[in-house]
C-alpha cells in the first residue's frame, strides 16, 4: 500500500510540474505571443491569462458532476491537456488566418486550463494526509515552483538561441510541443503505473452543498489570496520592470530563474520548520510586520538598482514559502478536497485578475499589504491552532 501510494504520490506531483510549467510559460512568453495572437492589444492576452484560472474554477464544477473515480478522471484531463497543448504548438498567426488564430487559440487555452483544474489540489490533499503534512506540503509546492524554473529556463534559451524573429516566425512553439509531448507520456505512465485511486465521493460538489458553504468559500479565499497574489506578481514582475525602465530583460529573467529556483530550498525548509514547532503555533502579527517591511524596502530599491530587483524577488519567496503552506493547510483543515479544488482555483483566478491593476509602483505597494493584512485578520478569525495539525 505504502509503495502504491508513492507512486500516485510521484506521479501527481509530476503533474503539477507539468500545470505550473504551462502556467509560467504563459506569462514568460507573454510579449511574444500576444503579438502573434493579440496584435496591437498586448492587454488582451492578460485577460486570456486571467481567464485561464476562470477556466479551472468552472472545470472544478463541471468535473464533480462526473460520477467515475478520480483517477480516471485525472488521466482524462491529463490527456485533454497534452492534446490541446500540442495543437496549440501547431496554431498558424494571426497575420496568416487573422481572427480565426485568436479564437483558437482562446478556444485551446479554455480547454487546457479546464483539464488542469484538479491537479495541484488534488495532490495538495494527499499529502496533507500523510506525516509531516508541513513537509509533504512543501513537496508540492515545490514541485510547482520546478515547473515555473523550468518555464523561466525556457524563456531565458529562447531569448539566448534565438532571435526576435525567430521567435515570433517558429520557436515560441517548442516548449508547447515538448509539453504536449510530455503530458501524453504521463497519461499513459498513470494509466500503467498508479494503482491506489481516491474515491470520488469524497470529491462530488453539488449545488446546494457550494450553496451551504458560500461563507466558508468566501473566507478561505481571503486567506489564500495573499499568497496566490505572490506567486502571480512574482510572474509578472518581468513586465512591470520593463514598464519602470529596465530594458534588458535578460537579466531580470535571470535572476529570477535563480532566486526562483533557490525557493525551492525555502519552501523545503519552512516546511520542516513548521513541522518542529507544531506546539508552538507561528506569531502571524510578527511575520506580517516583517513582510510589511521588507516588500516596503525592497520595492522601493528595486526602482532604483537591480540589486532591489534581487532583494524584491527573495522577499517574494520567501513570503510564500510560509504564507502559502499556511493558507493550505488552512483550507484543508477546513473543506473537503471538493470545496479545496474550488476556492484555490477561485483564488488564483481573483490573483491573476490583479495583474491588471500592477502597471503603477504605487498599487504593486498597497496590494500586497492590504492582502498580508486581511490574510492575517482571516486567518485569526478562522480560529486556526497549528497544534490541530
Amino acid at each position: 500500500m505504502q509503495k502504491a501510494l508513492s507512486k500516485t504520490n510521484f506521479f501527481l506531483i509530476f503533474g503539477t510540474v507539468l500545470e505550473y510549467f504551462d502556467y509560467v510559460l504563459f506569462m514568460e512568453l507573454s510579449f511574444f505571443i500576444s503579438k502573434i495572437f493579440f496584435p496591437g492589444n498586448m492587454m488582451s492576452y492578460f485577460y486570456i491569462f486571467s481567464v485561464g484560472y476562470g477556466a479551472r474554477f468552472v472545470g472544478v464544477l463541471m468535473l464533480s458532476m462526473i460520477k467515475r473515480d478520480l483517477g480516471k478522471i485525472m488521466q482524462y484531463c491529463i490527456f485533454t491537456m497534452a492534446v490541446s497543448t500540442l495543437l496549440i504548438s501547431l496554431l498558424p498567426c494571426y497575420h496568416s488566418v487573422g481572427l480565426l488564430a485568436t479564437v483558437s487559440f482562446i478556444i485551446l487555452r479554455f480547454i487546457q486550463s479546464l483539464s488542469y483544474s484538479i491537479e495541484f489540489p488534488t495532490a495538495i490533499t494527499i499529502q496533507a494526509k500523510q506525516e509531516d503534512s508541513h513537509s509533504k506540503i512543501g513537496t508540492v509546492i515545490a514541485s510547482s515552483t520546478t515547473g515555473g524554473v523550468l518555464a523561466n529556463v525556457c524563456a531565458l534559451l529562447l531569448l539566448r538561441v534565438f532571435s526576435e524573429a525567430q521567435i515570433l516566425s517558429f520557436a515560441w512553439r517548442i516548449p508547447f510541443l515538448v509539453s504536449g509531448l510530455i503530458g501524453l507520456t504521463l497519461c499513459r505512465i498513470r494509466i500503467s503505473n498508479v494503482s491506489e485511486q481516491l474515491d470520488l465521493s469524497t470529491y462530488h460538489l453539488n449545488t446546494s452543498h457550494l450553496f451551504n458553504n458560500v461563507e466558508k468559500i468566501v473566507q478561505n479565499t481571503k486567506i489564500l489570496l495573499f499568497p496566490c497574489f505572490l506567486i502571480v506578481s512574482y510572474i509578472y514582475f518581468p513586465t512591470f520592470f520593463r514598464n519602470h525602465g529596465y530594458k534588458n530583460l535578460y537579466y531580470i529573467f535571470k535572476y529570477k530563474t535563480i532566486v526562483l529556483a533557490l525557493s525551492i530550498l525555502f519552501v523545503t525548509l519552512a516546511g520542516k520548520f513548521m513541522d518542529k514547532r507544531q506546539d508552538r503555533p507561528i506569531d502571524l502579527q510578527l511575520l506580517q510586520k516583517l513582510f510589511i517591511v521588507a516588500w516596503s524596502v525592497s520595492l522601493i530599491l528595486s526602482l532604483m538598482h537591480i540589486f532591489g530587483v534581487i532583494l524584491l524577488m527573495l522577499t517574494t519567496q520567501v513570503s510564500i514559502a510560509f504564507y502559502f503552506q499556511l493558507g493550505l493547510k488552512n483550507l484543508l483543515r477546513n473543506s473537503s478536497l471538493a470545496l479545496s479544488t474550488l476556492i484555490y482555483n477561485l483564488s488564483m483566478f481573483l490573483a491573476s485578475l490583479l495583474t491588471l491593476f500592477l502597471d503603477y509602483s504605487i498599487s504593486m505597494l498597497i496590494i500586497p499589504l492590504f492582502l498580508s493584512l486581511l490574510f492575517t485578520l482571516c486567518y485569526a478569525q478562522n480560529g486556526v491552532d497549528e497544534t490541530d495539525y
